[in-house]
């Protein structure tokens, strides 16, 4: 978080340079990092650490971090972003964007250095000049020929797009108490004026580039229809209009309440899984979705492929609301999805395609916290009569320290859900007042972004065993 902040510092004041030091008991060898404006140095060494030194400076600025904002899955349209720095009565504007080959929105916006996360009127005017000058030019450029009928729409413009819009002015006024949104009427026109004009003379001193950049909003405009289809998809099941009834489906089963603030619903990996959760389940508000071997790797899988993948239309039915271009958080039917997997390499990589699943097509539900992984627990003991559950090696080797008498006893170590039996798995796994529920967070979407797609390069096989086999566990208790 702090490291975040530091860099996203240096970036907005292009040659400033920042220093952060600390001590690292987990490093190794020398860690250089390889992102635009950032080196890494080291200090003195100990037996457990080192001593750590950071320095973040940016020679380009906002360029930079439309660079560094761009997605790992996806690449830039253009070498060099387009930047505008202009001022006007006592506004200063500076912004840079750069479209690439994904259909991902970043957009990020400062108010004198502060992070507007909800935006305001700066983003507002941006927005409005990016989409008239666009369509003006695809009309220049005859990328379009009926503006009426073919005119781009402001969310397909942005689909794709990086950019960082940053403001400076006198007595800046925000929304609330966090600061997050700016609210000077005045910005928004400025804004707007110098963002229309900045991306004329962009267009006009690149033709060719703009040209390019036109045509692959046009396909996007085109693929905009089909994604709307995507929901259509999954309601109607098949090409030939067999409907995926989501309520009598085998592989779902519904809960009882109908209110989406109490419902739960667990994603199960395998029918002898999901066989022992239904039976064990709390059937007024938990439903159970059966998983049919590993989900599609939809990092690597283009649209078509993505919406004719019977579990991924099945997902979408279930949890009712939408995705991409017809996403509706309202409409969303269970404020808990649970992924629930063996504790072994094959669970943990259906863990990896969930994530990715989620975050390339509802990362809204990600953002507000609706995910999360079931942890059930790794070991059991029988001790005086009862049985003892223990969450993972750690909790083991605790109880094992604490209860120097029963040394000698016998562990069972549980590497599938289906070896435990309904009632083990309700006890231990389903209840809410004992099971152990890990949220699923992406507080940097980018590196988020950026692991997901490293980890499932086609050559990364080993190195996704190893990061999911020491990462599992890694996350706070937040549902005891």
């Amino acid at each position: 978080m702090i490291e975040s902040r530091l860099q996203a510092a240096a970036y907005l004041n292009r040659g400033l340079s920042i220093e952060f030091s600390y001590w690292d008991p987990d490093a190794g060898a020398l860690d250089n990092t390889d992102e635009p404006g950032t080196v890494s140095t080291t200090g003195a060494t100990g037996e457990s650490g080192r001593m750590v030194t950071k320095t973040f400076v940016s020679k380009e600025g906002l360029a930079d971090y439309a660079r560094f904002l761009t997605p790992g899955e996806a690449s830039a349209l253009f070498n060099k972003p387009i930047s505008v720095a202009k001022s006007r009565d006592d506004v200063s504007v500076e912004i840079a964007l750069l479209p690439n080959t994904g259909y991902r929105t970043v957009l990020q916006s400062y108010a004198n250095g502060v992070r507007t996360r909800d935006g305001g009127v700066h983003e507002t005017g941006f927005k409005a000049a990016l989409t008239r000058v666009l369509n003006d030019q695809a009309l220049k450029l005859t990328v379009i020929r009926d503006r009426e009928k073919q005119s781009f729409k402001a969310d397909v413009i942005q689909q794709g797009l990086v950019a960082v819009v940053a403001v400076k002015l006198v007595n800046p006024q925000f929304q609330g108490q966090t600061k997050d949104r700016l609210n000077n009427a005045a910005v928004e026109g400025i804004v707007r004026s110098i963002v229309d004009e900045g991306l004329k003379e962009w267009f006009e001193a690149n033709p060719d580039r703009g040209k390019e950049w036109l045509r692959k909003v046009n396909e996007m405009q085109k693929a905009r229809n089909e994604a709307l289809l995507v929901e259509e998809l999954a309601r109607t099941g098949n090409k030939k209009g067999e409907l995926i009834d989501s309520t009598v489906s085998k592989k779902f089963i519904p809960c009882i309440t109908k209110d989406p603030d109490r419902a739960e619903v667990f994603i199960v990996e395998g029918d002898s899984a999901g066989g022992s959760a239904s039976q064990g389940r709390f059937s007024e508000f938990q439903a159970i979705l059966k998983l049919r071997g590993k989900p599609l790797n939809v990092a690597k899988a283009d649209l078509k492929r993505i919406v004719e993948n019977e579990e991924i239309r099945t997902i979408i039915s279930v949890l009712g609301c939408g995705t991409r271009a017809s996403f509706d958080i309202a409409r969303l039917k269970f404020k808990k999805i649970i992924f629930l997997t063996d504790a072994d390499v094959d669970g943990l990589h259906i863990q990896c395609l969930l994530l990715t699943l989620f975050y390339q097509e509802f990362p809204q539900l990600v953002e507000r916290g609706h995910v999360f992984v079931g942890c059930p627990p790794l070991y059991s003991v029988n001790h005086r009569g009862k049985t003892i559950w223990l969450a993972d090696d750690e909790a083991r080797k605790r109880w094992q320290s604490q209860n120097r008498a029963a040394e000698g006893l016998e562990f069972r170590r549980y590497k599938g859900l289906g070896e435990m039996n309904a009632k083990q798995l309700r006890d231990t796994t389903l209840d809410p007042a004992q099971r152990l529920l890990k949220q699923v967070t992406l507080d940097d979407a980018v590196i988020a972004s950026r692991l997901v797609s490293s980890l499932m390069e086609e050559g990364n096989a080993e190195q996704r065993r190893d990061f999911l086999a020491k990462h599992a566990r890694e996350v706070e208790e937040v549902d005891v």
